[in-house]
């Protein structure tokens, strides 16, 4: 099953903060990152409390991304992995907010540059964050439905320590304007400017007239997914919720079964038509976003 998405993505800045203390990368000092970045994401608490609401797409922005959802035979988790491409200005962006990230956390945030110390520390934090990030993918057993009272469509989880990140060309190697880490830093570290010069020569080995985008960022994800709410499959329905996402493809593939078939597809807008509990009073229009649905039997 292949579910294509083409609503605008959203950035949350990059990454939540979260209360913790650190060694320094010369292992003499430690760090406490409880207070200066608390504000920036809406308040504090535990790393949680802050990733809970928040999904992939609230982290990193990108220009494209293909999901593979890998059911496992027991039907009780499910192997993801995933890779997004962010490119040209979104890339500028993206190594920006790190940047900025830092500042008041690290001796080198928000100078306008962007080490290879850094970006490992904080894909890292990421990591651990999506850890309790929302899946989107909601699995249930039984006879077709839509939901309603009582019924939970987020009833999948990411496993604890299972949940790794990694990137490619975060700091271009050959980068033209390469240089040792200032101050800050551990043996072999090298820094960029977090937006290249107009150029764009992030790679010294690429001739410009490839055509290609040197300053580019690819990003993986491999996670174990924990589904809970599947006991016979022999009928079962599949929901995804695409809001915010942009030119994602997600491919499904279920544990062989002779006489599995779809019964139903429908993509529809998922709308919170309720009271606003915060502000009873308030006239906002309610919540939007797509809602794909997949029917198995």
């Amino acid at each position: 099953m292949i579910v294509n998405t083409s609503a605008r993505a959203f950035l949350l800045v990059t990454i939540i903060t979260f209360s913790a203390s650190v060694v320094t990368l010369d292992g003499t000092h430690e760090l406490d990152l409880q207070s200066e970045r608390m504000e920036q994401f809406g308040g504090g608490g535990s790393l949680e409390e802050q990733c809970s609401s928040i999904t992939f797409e609230d982290i990193f922005i990108y220009n494209q991304a293909v999901f593979e959802v890998r059911v496992n035979d027991d039907w009780q988790t499910a192997e993801v992995d995933a890779r997004a491409w962010i490119n040209w200005s979104l890339a500028d962006d993206i190594r920006s907010d790190l940047d900025s990230f830092l500042e008041g956390i690290l001796p080198s945030g928000g100078d306008g540059w962007l080490s290879t110390d850094e970006i490992e520390a904080m894909v890292s934090i990421a990591a651990d964050c999506l850890e309790y990030s929302l899946t989107r993918i909601g699995i249930r057993d039984g006879p077709p439905h839509r939901g309603g009272v009582g019924v939970d469509w987020m009833n999948t989880t990411w496993e604890s320590d299972q949940t790794n990140i990694g990137h490619f060309n975060g700091v271009p190697e050959r980068h033209s304007q390469t240089r040792d880490c200032q101050g800050f830093s551990q043996e072999g570290c090298f820094e960029v400017p977090v937006v290249p010069s107009s150029s764009r020569d992030c790679d010294i080995e690429i001739n410009d007239s490839a055509g290609t985008d040197e300053c580019r960022i690819e990003l993986w994800l491999n996670a174990t997914m924990v589904i809970g709410g599947v006991s016979d499959p022999n009928d079962f329905t599949v929901t995804f919720n695409s809001s915010n996402m942009s030119n994602a493809r997600l491919d499904f593939t279920f544990p062989v079964m002779p006489e599995l078939r779809m019964d139903m597809w429908e993509e529809c807008e998922a709308r919170f038509v309720g009271p606003d509990e915060d502000n009873p009073q308030t006239d906002a229009p309610p919540d939007q976003g797509e809602l794909h649905r997949g029917r198995f039997g």
